[in-house]
């Protein structure tokens, strides 16, 4: 499904995807809030997740909010926004840096060193792909710098 560009001038559209996404947020909401329960069931002096849901579960507000826990809801939205936080961001830088590298006025200039770079990358390590490959993909490196830069999420 991804992204709806409408999505971002109107939300609460109603369309399918946005009934398709409050259904998902809805079952993932019962899902994390049975976690959450359990997790606040066990009793003091039980072994505890080291993870983030446990640093939420734990977690109270400070005495400007009576110094209270967080609510299952708000545990869940923290987690859904952390689960997906990166996904947006990425999905933007991406659209930029190829809106650039295939626009007319750089196509010629960057485009041609990026895919040789790439198929240099490639002959050299086959069909395996991981971050520190990618991390040796200098010139896309830098043009996605350059689109966050224009464009920062």
């Amino acid at each position: 499904m991804g992204m709806q560009p409408i999505s971002v001038l109107f939300p609460y559209l109603p369309i399918k995807a946005h009934r398709d996404r409050d259904q998902a947020r809805k079952e993932m909401s019962n899902i994390f809030a049975k976690i959450i329960r359990a997790r606040r069931a066990q009793p003091d002096g039980a072994a505890k997740e080291e993870d983030v849901l446990q640093t939420f579960v734990e977690a109270k507000y400070s005495q400007a909010y009576g110094g209270r826990e967080m609510t299952v809801d708000e545990i869940t939205g923290m987690l859904i926004a952390a689960l997906f936080a990166g996904q947006h961001t990425s999905s933007i830088t991406s659209t930029w840096t190829a809106l650039y590298l295939f626009s007319e006025k750089y196509r010629h200039k960057f485009l041609p060193q990026i895919l040789q770079e790439q198929k240099e990358i490639i002959a050299e390590h086959g069909e395996e792909l991981n971050y520190e490959i990618l991390s040796k993909m200098d010139f896309l490196h830098r043009g996605m710098k350059e689109a966050l830069r224009l464009h920062p999420p």
